[in-house]
């Protein structure tokens, strides 16, 4: 899997901007109500709006692997806004678009992933082969607890277009939220499975939550919650669900906003002063994903060193006070 758009933001020496992006993953449900589309749609429109104004130095970046339904809605409200779209799919591109029901939905799905900034295929899992995922099945249902597992382990926050309801479906839209949570997915995951992206105290656990109905006979959420309704949901035993952003959250993204703000204001001196993880010579041939983590380390320790310094001189600096206010007392 390449990651090339992984960081954002200003070119600096051709090569990928030091801003590193909040990464906002989407799951949903394919079979929303008509009637209440709009009114996700301006849902999600301002969520993506408010995280744009209130981290401008961080960029938002949308990853979605634009199944019908919740999936492209959400795609298609991030491109409107001029957000980058990534798209992971579950399957190899041929295989995943026998799971849209029309030609109208598959050309839907042709045209988002033009507009991407990347699309690629995840791996067909241990035990699976092309021919085995070609028909609807356990087999194939455990490409989408792949992917489910994947956009939790790569997102800071997860957007979730849900009726608030837990099933067995393996890599149902429920099943995701619950992995997100408590890193668990029945029938495809061990209990011991971590997510690996350490957000605050413990763990990303971070989603929010859009409450939709299904088209379908019980498609009513589920209580107490009201269709259309909206919520920060996390693991907080105090309070799980509030309209606010966690704090222990949003500390965080504030933080990594600063150091996005940071790199980007000395890119140029980063450019030409920080050191490499590996020899230079080699830092071309790296693959580009690798070679953004390089260019992110460089731009954190040459960070380090500067504010050291700074530190350092404000130290020294009161010090030289501390002296000379002393030597005007006793004279």
């Amino acid at each position: 899997m390449n990651f090339t758009q992984t960081y954002s933001g200003t070119i600096v020496g051709g090569q990928a901007g030091f801003a590193v992006p909040l990464i906002v993953a989407v799951t949903g449900h394919r079979d929303l109500v008509d009637a209440e589309l709009p009114g996700i749609r301006a849902r999600v429109q301002t969520f993506l709006s408010e995280l744009i104004t209130e981290y401008p130095d961080h960029g938002v970046t949308v990853m979605s692997s634009l199944a019908e339904g919740a999936d492209q809605l959400v795609a298609e409200e991030a491109l409107q806004l001029g957000i980058p779209l990534i798209v992971p799919l579950p399957m190899p591109g041929a295989l995943y678009l026998d799971d849209f029901g029309s030609i109208k939905e598959q050309e839907s799905f042709d045209y988002l992933c033009s507009r991407a900034a990347e699309v690629y295929e995840l791996p067909v899992t241990s035990g699976n082969t092309p021919e085995s995922i070609r028909e609807q099945g356990p087999n194939r249902s455990r490409q989408y607890a792949q992917l489910g597992v994947f956009l939790c382990a790569h997102c800071h926050i997860l957007l979730a277009l849900w009726d608030g309801k837990d099933t067995e479906k393996l890599g149902g839209t429920g099943q995701v939220v619950r992995f997100h949570h408590d890193d668990v997915m029945p029938g495809y995951t061990p209990k011991s499975t971590g997510s690996g992206l350490i957000l605050a105290d413990d763990e990303s656990d971070l989603v929010y939550h859009i409450v939709c109905s299904r088209n379908r006979p019980d498609g009513r959420p589920a209580e107490p919650l009201k269709a259309l309704d909206y919520w920060w949901y996390t693991l907080d035993k105090e309070q799980p669900r509030s309209k606010q952003i966690p704090e222990r959250h949003r500390r965080v993204f504030q933080h990594t906003s600063d150091f996005s703000r940071d790199a980007l204001t000395h890119a140029d001196r980063i450019r030409d002063e920080a050191y490499p993880l590996l020899d230079r010579k080699y830092v071309a041939s790296l693959p580009s994903g690798v070679r953004n983590i390089d260019h992110v380390f460089r731009a954190a320790d040459w960070l380090a060193a500067y504010f050291q310094k700074r530190m350092l001189l404000a130290l020294q600096a009161t010090h030289i006070l501390a002296m000379l206010m002393g030597l005007m007392y006793i004279t």
